[in-house]
């Protein structure tokens, strides 16, 4: 055995066979070079990119290089190079954080062009329908300007009224107008702060004196949040930050391998896990920096995650669980709550049950009270401020009728507005200390932060072991700031679902649609891969037919090949039948009744199908005893308010309707999937996207009902391959 380590040099040896193993390699070595085998140290194989990293003894490595270079190991032709780690490192680094900047850039610009081109084509009434925009406006200086930053609050001009419901959030992108967003000169800020009867703006720099007036129209121009939290990671790995784990970031780039740890592993608690699982479980304890674990819908990826966070927990190690949404999260929360664990997370934290609440509150009421009294005077600002300084200001208020061209009376309004916000910036900085002394309480007083990958990126803290649920579903530089937060990452996903959406062709072209997640699975060691193979959510007749598809698990946990469902007493026609079989897989052809599908800008909508769900939920399920049991689930999201409309105007109430994308990770016990498309020229839009359409069927424990066109789908092969399975597996119903 050596005692120096530090004597071993890394060589790579490229162009190795697959089938290659550690035993070739050395006995290539010592044959063709003539030197003693303990002149060898560790050798890590990685056969997906047919590649070895090779650590010898300095003292023969140039005589390795020349004698290797050019022969063969296992029959195929190997290159060996000395690894300049360093240079090589740095040199990787930067190429992956430029690649990916890029990527991230062109998205971006392709989302504002979308986002112009409807503020074009679509009026201010109909961007707000859609909630990408707010009328009638009216805007008030919000504190005073820091580093050329200046705030705007805007709320309702109608009063203190709650906004429209909208899809801005934190982060993103508008432009603030009179009326036509497109007009030279609008100026653009950041949404940093959403309330039910507001919203604050910041911007860079003063922004055109109107928007502190009425009258005002704020228009979404882009969700920047992530894009802005994933360029600051990128430029930490630019820039080699210290505070990124090493061996992360050489696993990222493809530097390095994975290794397992050499602890000792002993579990003596599986629970009601799998074999697959089981030995999951194992790998993930015994892994020293990265493990992949895949499965497909229903073979207990999530259920896993938490038996995994469960044991590492148990051995003092810190962990950090994390969903790629807010739903992925919570459906991990829940998993967590059940193994026993003190769950916190963000969304769910009551400051009301707190003992600073009512501070808080007294502060904000206080605060409230102060913006009212301060935005009916002048702000110290635009054509009021020109050459003076908040200090001219109070030094001359009241003690002249007229200063550097300003009435008095404007001088005094506007050193009141100054006094009364410091006296705000007081308060607010009470209401940030009480938060922080809540939020450093629940941490010390739960067992573990359950996060989205967005949330991670406002952390400091490492974690021993960071978990990350379906990262499948987010592109590779939005996964870093979760991926980063780890001394060791988990990563569990299903290439067969959702990929990130991605709207820009060239960076579809550059690969930004593919995840971390898929990217690992592809080049990383067969080593480093647990593959879940038990299906566990279906019953028989739906694992029969998905299985042509997609990897839905080898084996089935239950061999049920009937659904029930609670029906309702006044069920009849087409639906009271569909739902009365005990097929679980079902298809209503609509074809025969010729109802064209409804063309809303880029969205779809149809009265047909919408008019069959209606009558699914009104008269064919006892909606009581079916709540949350059932799940409505379309490509569109205007078939999704066509929908909801059709309920509410027959007073039925249910909330689980949504676009695929938003439902991925939940299940029900009856899915209805809407496909919308009926027209004559074969158009099939967004339906033919078959991670989506698996994603929705494998939403369904035990029966799923497909509404569609049998004439238009059966001209694409996936349809015709799902309809003719569902022909001999399940049920197909015409109206």
């Amino acid at each position: 055995m050596r005692g120096v380590e530090e004597s071993m040099i890394d060589l790579i040896v490229d162009g190795l066979p697959d089938f290659v193993n550690t035993g070739d390699i050395v006995g290539a070595f010592t044959n063709e070079v003539k030197i003693d085998g303990s002149r060898i140290g560790k050798i890590r194989i990685n056969r997906k990119r047919r590649r070895a990293l090779v650590e010898i003894d300095e003292e023969v490595v140039q005589i390795v290089l020349q004698v290797m270079n050019e022969k063969q190991i296992s029959g195929s032709d190997v290159k060996v190079s000395l690894r300049d780690y360093d240079e090589y490192l740095q040199m990787n680094l930067r190429n992956y954080s430029s690649k990916f900047k890029n990527l991230m850039y062109l998205e971006r610009q392709e989302q504002l062009v979308r986002y112009r081109l409807e503020m074009r084509h679509l009026t201010g009434e109909e961007r707000e329908k859609l909630g990408h925009a707010l009328l009638k406006m009216r805007g008030r200086a919000d504190s005073f300007p820091e580093n050329d930053y200046y705030q705007v609050r805007f709320i309702s001009q109608h009063g203190e009224s709650a906004l429209v419901k909208n899809k801005l959030s934190v982060g993103d992108l508008v432009i603030v107008s009179k009326d036509n967003p497109l007009a030279e000169g609008c100026p653009q800020g950041r949404v940093i702060q959403i309330e039910p009867t507001a919203l604050t703006v910041e911007f860079k720099g003063e922004p055109a004196y109107y928007v502190y007036g009425r009258g005002l129209r704020i228009d979404l121009y882009g969700h920047d949040r992530i894009f802005q939290q994933t360029l600051k990671i990128l430029k930490m790995l630019y820039l080699q930050d210290k505070s990124l784990s090493g061996r992360l970031k050489e696993i990222l780039i493809g530097e390095e391998e994975p290794e397992w740890s050499g602890w000792n592993v002993e579990i003596t608690d599986y629970g009601r896990l799998d074999e697959d699982q089981q030995l999951a479980l194992y790998n993930s304890l015994k892994a020293r920096d990265l493990l992949l674990i895949e499965g497909g819908a229903g073979t207990g990826k999530t259920a896993l995650g938490a038996e995994i966070i469960r044991h590492h927990l148990e051995r003092s190690s810190t962990v950090l669980a994390v969903g790629t949404s807010p739903k992925s999260r919570n459906l991990l929360a829940k998993q967590l709550k059940s193994q026993g664990l003190k769950v916190l997370v963000l969304g769910d934290v009551d400051l009301k049950t707190e003992p600073e609440y009512d501070e808080i509150y007294q502060d904000l009421l206080s605060v409230t009270e102060l913006m009212k009294k301060r935005d009916e005077l002048t702000h110290p600002g635009g054509q009021w401020m020109e050459g003076l300084t908040y200090k001219d200001i109070l030094e001359k208020a009241g003690t002249t009728n007229r200063y550097a061209g300003i009435p008095g009376y404007r001088l005094k309004e506007m050193a009141e507005w100054i006094y009364l916000q410091r006296e705000i910036d007081q308060l607010l900085n009470n209401v940030r200390y009480n938060q922080n002394k809540i939020w450093t309480r629940l941490l010390s007083e739960h067992d573990i932060l359950c996060i989205t990958c967005d949330e991670a990126a406002h952390l400091n803290q490492k974690f021993g072991l960071v978990v990350i649920d379906d990262a499948h579903m987010i592109t590779e530089p939005e996964i870093l700031p979760a991926y980063f937060r780890g001394k060791k990452v988990i990563l569990l996903g299903d290439r067969s679902q959702i990929r990130p959406g991605v709207a820009s062709v060239e960076a579809r072209e550059g690969k930004l649609d593919k995840s971390l997640f898929e990217r690992f699975m592809e080049e990383l060691d067969e080593e480093w891969i647990c593959r879940l193979e038990t299906q566990h959510r279906f019953n028989f007749s739906i694992w029969n037919c998905l299985n042509t598809f997609c990897s839905v698990g080898e084996k089935i946990e239950h061999l049920s090949s009937g659904a029930s469902v609670d029906l309702g007493k006044w069920r009849a026609g087409v639906s009271g039948n569909i739902l009365e079989d005990n097929a679980s897989m079902i298809f209503l052809d609509t074809s025969r009744i010729e109802v064209e599908e409804i063309r809303d800008g880029d969205e779809y909508k149809n009265e047909l199908e919408t008019d069959l769900i209606r009558e699914f939920i009104q008269t064919g399920v006892d909606l009581e005893k079916m709540s949350g049991k059932i799940g409505i689930l379309t490509f569109y999201s205007a078939q999704v308010e066509m929908i909801k409309e059709a309920l509410t105007v027959n007073q039925l109430e249910m909330d689980d309707i949504y676009p695929i994308d938003e439902f991925a990770g939940c299940e029900r016990d009856l899915v209805i999937i809407s496909l919308v498309h009926s027209n004559y020229c074969n158009y099939l839009g967004k339906i033919v996207n078959l991670p989506h359409l698996i994603t929705a069927i494998t939403r369904a424990r035990e029966k799923c009902v497909i509404i569609g066109n049998y004439k238009i789908l059966i001209q694409h092969p996936i349809y015709k391959t799902l309809i003719e399975r569902i022909h001999l597996k399940g049920k197909v119903y015409t109206l």
